[in-house]
């Protein structure tokens, strides 16, 4: 290829445009730069040379067919971008973004023909190292840029293009146009040549028609995250919730399944991002609602049920409660040599009453007699491990729905609904876990699960108090009611909603329309009301699991936060 930009570079430029803004992410002015790129091309000198082909609204599979439909020698994207990769379409019009070595794989199995790839995209940069690799060249971006901007190199690279110039001067001149507009050097688009991870540095002075180059690394995206949750255990926590497989769970393994669904795939999440751009989770958590003692360390709870008891020990203990009862009632309760004389009266079926209700009652003591020693040894174990945080990926490892561990607990859970008494529990742990984490200035966020009205008292100061604090209170109400508006977030309350609903929608945080919160509900199809509140009503799994998203959503770097513009 020619150095020289007074130079044509070839006979025939074919050009690939594709454009994605997928629903949930924010509006870009797609039509206009479309316009102008089209407008560049039709009034240039060598138009004739050119051939333009333009696809909105791209699925990663639509990239693909089209590289395959023709050869291209310039592959242009303009939409969103993220710290890991570039964001498609889905096939449902939702956000899709492809793992980054799979697209740079994909670009350099058609290199050649393809010589240049623009990426038009905030932070594409990460993308834009990948390509390099196996593109020649690769326009990138390292940061946000506005969509003016984006419009504005477009038109400055796309004139000199058909001007008949080669890549290296349509890209200085993309940055001209834009210097030209006012745009300072921050904002501008980096180039990236093959083989070599560098970035030709627009603002150095040129030498020789080349500009200078320098090494540059992508800004580290890294996040501390402090999650707390707060899961009301009450009494009404065993009705049953709806289930994506229609099985039948109560609410509390409805978000315990849904707890290990998100929480998995978070943790995938963050092991698969680089180092550079990973984050850290700690995560505590708080039952309320117990039969004893209101409220308990839950990640604790967990811990003390694992293994607490084996099959092999119940069934001894059932053996030595049965004889010990049996001998008790032979003794005390059994009907003795009454039994032949009554059976000789004709009353046989009294006497079989009066001995099933004998063994009925048996059974109810031996399984209370167990589950008292369960619970005492819960009890024991819980009082030894105290408080318990964990990372991210402990809390992956230890928390398992159809683990033995939620049966165990279930003497201990389904009492009342203390709310104030774990948002004192959280206001203190919170405390403590902020100034432990200090140093990494963390995102914290607080998840509040119930189906209930608090029974010990108003909790809209504590959670004032826990706002106070910097944390983010998410709320989540569930219900078996049907809901009129699903997956939606709202700014005021309706008054039809239940006493319990109306508490937990007074306790949520405000909704930023750019924060990571909103922009994971976008994700999966939620409505964004403007001044919402962070509560959700939830009559299905399927809600408890975009819930532990949300919540969990600042660790997925570059991933949820789309800038404005781009």
């Amino acid at each position: 290829m020619p150095v020289g930009g007074d130079q044509s570079w070839k006979e025939h430029v074919k050009i690939l445009v594709v454009f994605a803004n997928p629903r949930g992410t924010n509006a870009l002015r797609l039509g206009e730069e479309d316009r102008t790129i089209q407008e560049c091309i039709r009034r240039s000198k060598n138009r004739d040379r050119l051939t333009l082909t333009i696809r909105h609204a791209v699925t990663i599979d639509d990239v693909r067919r089209a590289l395959l439909d023709d050869d291209y020698h310039v592959v242009h994207f303009s939409g969103h971008g993220t710290g890991t990769g570039l964001a498609f379409e889905s096939s449902s019009g939702m956000l899709y973004v492809p793992p980054r070595e799979a697209l740079a794989g994909l670009l350099a199995d058609f290199s050649p023909p393809i010589e240049c790839l623009i990426l038009n995209a905030c932070y594409s940069m990460s993308q834009g190292q990948f390509t390099s690799l196996g593109v020649p060249y690769s326009v990138a971006m390292e940061g946000p840029i506005s969509d003016d901007a984006a419009i504005i190199f477009a038109g400055g690279f796309y004139d000199s293009l058909g001007a008949g110039k080669d890549i290296e001067f349509s890209f200085r001149q993309g940055i001209a146009a834009l210097r030209l507009a006012g745009h300072t050097d921050s904002t501008v688009p980096h180039l990236l040549k093959k083989n070599a991870i560098t970035v030709l540095e627009p603002s150095a002075p040129i030498q020789n028609g080349q500009p200078g180059s320098l090494n540059r690394s992508i800004p580290s995206g890294h996040r501390t995250l402090v999650l707390g949750i707060g899961l009301d255990v009450s009494g009404s926590m065993e009705q049953k919730i709806a289930t994506s497989l229609n099985r039948s769970e109560t609410r509390l393994q409805g978000f315990a399944s849904a707890f290990e669904r998100s929480i998995s795939r978070t943790r995938d999440f963050v092991q698969a991002t680089p180092d550079d751009l990973k984050s850290s989770a700690f995560v505590f958590a708080y039952a309320f609602g117990m039969r004893s003692g209101s409220v308990c360390d839950l990640l604790s709870l967990v811990k003390a049920a694992e293994g607490i008891i084996s099959e092999a020990e119940i069934e001894q203990l059932k053996d030595q409660y049965a004889r010990e009862i049996k001998q008790r009632y032979s003794r005390d309760s059994g009907i003795g040599g009454l039994e032949s004389l009554a059976r000789s009266y004709g009353f046989g079926g009294f006497v079989d009453s009066v001995k099933q209700g004998i063994r009925t009652d048996a059974e109810a003591e031996v399984q209370n007699r167990i589950m008292a020693e369960v619970q005492r040894r819960l009890s024991d174990r819980l009082r030894a491990i105290g408080e318990t945080t964990m990372t991210l990926n402990e809390v992956a490892n230890i928390w398992k729905s159809d683990s033995a561990s939620w049966n165990n607990a279930e003497v201990l859970v389904f009492g009342d609904t203390p709310m104030c008494a774990a948002l004192k529990k959280a206001v203190e742990r919170f405390k403590s876990e902020i100034n432990r984490h200090i140093s990494a200035d963390p995102i914290s966020v607080f998840l509040l699960v119930s189906d209930g009205e608090p029974t010990d008292g108003d909790p809209v100061p504590l959670a004032r108090e826990l706002r106070d604090l910097g944390v983010t209170i998410i709320s989540c109400y569930i219900t078996d009611h049907d809901l009129l508006a699903i997956r939606t977030l709202v700014n005021k309350p309706d008054p039809t909603w239940p006493r319990g609903a109306q508490v937990m929608f007074d306790l949520a945080s405000e909704v930023l329309d750019d924060s990571f919160f909103a922009h994971s509900l976008l994700r999966s199809g939620w409505s964004i009301s403007k001044q919402s509140k962070a509560f959700l009503q939830a009559n299905h799994s399927a809600i408890l699991e975009e819930l532990v998203g949300m919540a969990t959503s600042p660790v997925e770097t570059g991933y949820q936060l789309l800038p404005k513009g781009r």
